[in-house]
């Protein structure tokens, strides 16, 4: 198969030779598809079973995997090879780099490999669509474009013939998904795998057991117990200064040892092995509480600032702020004891410590219950006092007389005498068995013990030591006469210095949580007040909410009373001729008046008009949803134009045989700039308690055919309701915002009032499938009288005569009055008047 080009391997049989019995397969022939399937996935050699490559290939391709270590080259390695062209790439360079009979496999450079043939370029090609009606097509496709709207709806349904596009609903309801006009949105998504991720080599949560170990290790092995192992542990460390002088010390000073020499006991080699030990741990100690002791004074000062802002009693009133308050002074008073160099000092801290602390009484000398001079409370006074002035702990006074404290040293032969001027320089006082820096530790310690539970200041309490106390452990560390109890010595040393970092440490807690407590106070009085004021705030505004609620209520509860026009029984006032019936054309439509409504029942065209199916589901469309409307919420009815899928021809062909019954000489029929207006059949729908006082819409003359339900309408001449309005309710100027009120207000008395005053009035109740025509600029007062749905469609007309024009000239001064448009009115009334 050398011969063959890459290019045609597909077409080659994989085995010359062919299968037994299967006959010769004529030379070109493209492979099954099962023998397609025996093929390597790069190449045309045979597979093997069950991998997807042929041998020299599957080899390479498990030497590659074998290196895929963490996950995300297994995942690239993975991704290569499930493309043919990049598996084929892969492969192939391995091999090149890796020739038959190498020993060793050449590594793989994850991120040169997915350089190579791990990025992908990813272009999607995103085209926006919109759902539109016929209704969104005419508005915004065909309309712009100069469209007429016969010309857009006949578009739309050839789009929705084509059936090229997504479709929403059927019949009235139809809806299709087309694309968007001049808008495309390109994503480029590009995928990267070749990049490297570098992380930190830092040991974390590194256990404290094994720090210890560790730094132990590097202590044993690179320096002796004395000098760095001593600084390294404390904290202190050696100055660079005294470093460099050691080093030019000659070498002579030191006395050497001899060689094979034997000693009796270490305390013989001590001065010679460990040398001088240089007192340079015990300042850093000293250091560390001391700056522990002044956070407490700086805090303790903040926090008196703090408490001038708070009441006392508030303060006095809070039971957590005594708790903190007792464990900061205790913590002092420990804290002040390990400073000491003399147990004058140790007592006057111990007497500082709050009586609630201990649950039991401290052994302590005469001189820790009486109170210390220069102190200006005792301890247990202070502990209950909250004031500001009482909120700073009581420090140690060191300026007491000596003659009491040396009558009570001498009631106790035990301890030492305070009037010796040496006592913080002897290791051992007279009349004392113990060390002095011994006995001030067994003072503090019990004080802890006494303590109880608020005495748990440190870890390990027994092993805490005063500060005079280590430097005497550490003077007797050179005096050792074993080389266990050396290490006995060091130990304790350590320990008590960890105690103590401790307890420095637990001081400043003290003093923080103190501290915080007073910030937490001082915040909680500041969202108090906060509070308060917004409450107050809230409630004012509640206040008013309910006074405007209230006002609302009335307000909407005037609105929903019916007024006197409605109210009045119009039969009754038909007999003196107050208020006419409209004149009815039953059965036939016959001339119409321009100077009188009319009502028209029984009329065939109107009864066929409703049957018609259009009709009918557009009727029926409306009034599932007319009451969901905007305005019907504020005004009680809305209105939607009809279009022609909806029946808007069979509609205004309905209306033409009205059309044809008003006279010739009182119809407009030249071109003007109101023909759409005039073409446009309106759906209405009024509220079942709907009482409205208004002229037609632009004061046009207008039929009007209810399909739903029972309207209660009269019909007033604007000319003669003007007049009667200024004789009888004695107002002179009248804008049409004031026509609701003034002409809801008259009940049968104004009525008959008006009448006499010249008022045209008449009424009638239209019921469903009936018809009204109202003359041009007259007023109407409409009543929804039965019906939970109560809806129908109107038309709008023009006619000419005396009667129109004049009537529309006063309704047009009514709008005036109301700072109301009337330039369309005033192009209505140059229709109107007659030629």
């Amino acid at each position: 198969m050398g011969d063959v080009g890459e290019e045609e391997w597909e077409l080659v049989d994989p085995s010359p030779g062919g299968s037994k019995g299967a006959g010769k397969r004529r030379q070109g022939a493209p492979l099954s598809a099962k023998q397609l399937k025996r093929l390597c996935f790069i190449c045309p050699e045979t597979k093997l079973n069950n991998s997807r490559f042929c041998r020299p290939h599957h080899r390479a391709m498990e030497a590659m995997k074998y290196q895929a270590v963490s996950a995300k080259e297994t995942s690239a390695f993975n991704q290569v090879m499930s493309d043919a062209g990049k598996a084929r790439i892969a492969i192939e360079e391995f091999l090149r780099e890796n020739p038959a009979g190498a020993s060793r496999k050449k590594i793989i450079d994850w991120a040169a490999f997915k350089r190579a043939t791990g990025v992908q370029n990813k272009y999607t090609v995103r085209q926006g669509e919109v759902e539109m009606d016929i209704d969104d097509y005419f508005a915004e496709r065909a309309k712009p474009r100069g469209k007429t709207r016969q010309e857009s709806d006949k578009e739309f349904e050839e789009l929705a013939k084509s059936g090229k596009y997504d479709r929403e609903g059927e019949g009235a309801f139809l809806k299709l998904w087309l694309p968007r006009l001049r808008e495309r949105m390109r994503d480029v998504v590009h995928y990267s795998d070749a990049h490297v991720e570098e992380s930190g080599k830092q040991l974390k949560n590194f256990e404290k057991a094994d720090k210890d170990d560790l730094l132990n290790v590097c202590l044993k092995s690179n320096a002796s117990h004395t000098s760095a192992f001593m600084r390294q542990v404390v904290g202190g460390s050696q100055s660079n200064q005294t470093e460099e002088e050691e080093e030019k010390e000659p070498a002579a000073a030191a006395e050497a040892l001899p060689k094979k020499q034997r000693f009796s006991s270490v305390s013989d080699q001590a001065p010679k092995q460990y040398g001088k030990l240089k007192n340079k741990d015990m300042p850093a100690l000293t250091r560390v509480m001391t700056t522990a002791l002044q956070k407490v004074e700086a805090n303790e000062k903040e926090a008196e600032t703090i408490a001038k802002g708070l009441g006392a009693q508030d303060l006095a009133a809070d039971p957590e702020l005594a708790a903190y308050k007792r464990t900061l002074q205790l913590r002092r008073a420990i804290a002040s004891i390990w400073m000491c160099d003399d147990l004058r000092t140790a007592e006057i801290a111990l007497s500082t410590i709050p009586r609630e602390c201990f649950t039991s009484a401290p052994a302590t000398s005469a001189a820790a219950s009486a109170p210390a001079p220069g102190t200006p409370k005792t301890a247990g006074s202070q502990a209950n006092d909250a004031s500001p002035e009482a909120l700073k702990t009581p420090e140690v006074d060191k300026s007491d007389k000596k003659d009491k404290i040396e009558t009570e040293a001498q009631a106790k032969p035990t301890e030492v005498s305070s009037g010796s001027s040496q006592a913080g320089s002897a290791s051992k006082p007279k009349g004392s068995k113990k060390p002095l820096g011994e006995q001030i530790t067994e003072k503090m310690l019990g004080a802890l013990k006494s303590a109880g539970k608020d005495g748990l200041v440190v870890q390990l309490p027994e092993k805490l030591k005063a500060s005079l106390h280590m430097s005497e452990l550490t003077e007797s560390t050179l005096a050792a006469s074993a080389m266990e109890e050396l290490d006995e010595r060091v130990d304790a040393f350590k320990k008590s210095a960890e105690q103590t970092r401790l307890l420095a440490a637990s001081l400043t807690k003290a003093a923080n949580n103190f501290l915080g407590h007073i910030k937490n106070l001082k915040k909680k009085q500041e969202r108090d007040a906060t509070k308060q004021k917004k409450d107050e705030e809230n409630r004012e505004v509640s206040r008013v909410k309910a006074v405007a609620k209230a006002a609302a209520q009335q307000v909407k509860q005037e609105e929903k009373s019916t007024p006197a026009l409605f109210l009045v029984d119009l039969a009754q006032m038909e007999n003196d001729s107050s208020v006419l019936k409209f004149p009815v054309h039953d059965g036939s439509v016959k001339e119409i008046p321009m100077d009188r409504p009319v009502l028209f029942k029984n009329i065939q065209a109107v009864q066929e008009w409703a049957k018609l199916p259009k009709l009918q589901l557009a009727l029926g469309t409306f009034g599932g949803k007319y009451k969901k409307a905007d305005s019907y919420n504020s005004e009680g009815k809305s209105q939607t134009p009809l279009y022609n899928r909806e029946g808007k021809e069979e509609s205004l062909e309905c209306i033409k045989g009205f059309l044809q019954a008003v006279p010739e000489r009182h119809r407009v029929t030249e071109e003007n700039a109101f023909s759409k207006v005039l073409e446009t059949p309106w759906l209405y729908g009024y509220d079942p308690a709907l009482t409205n006082v208004s002229a037609c819409p632009l004061g046009f003359p207008m039929f009007k055919i209810l399909a739903q339900g029972s309207v209660k309408v009269i019909a007033m001449e604007t000319v003669s309701l003007l007049a009667a309005l200024r004789a009888v309710l004695q107002v002179d100027k009248i804008s049409y915002a004031d026509l609701p009120k003034l002409v809801g207000s008259l009940d049968g008395e104004k009525l008959k009032q008006c009448k006499s005053a010249g008022l045209k009035a008449y009424y009638t109740v239209q019921e469903a499938h009936e018809a009204v025509w109202v003359p041009a600029g007259w007023i109407v007062a409409e009543q929804s009288m039965k019906g939970v749905l109560i809806y129908g469609l109107r038309v709008s007309t023009l006619t000419r005569s005396e009667e129109s024009s004049s009537n529309y000239e006063t309704l047009i001064g009514l709008f005036s009055e109301a700072k109301k448009n009337v330039d369309s009115m005033q192009k209505v009334l140059e229709l109107l008047e007659p030629l």
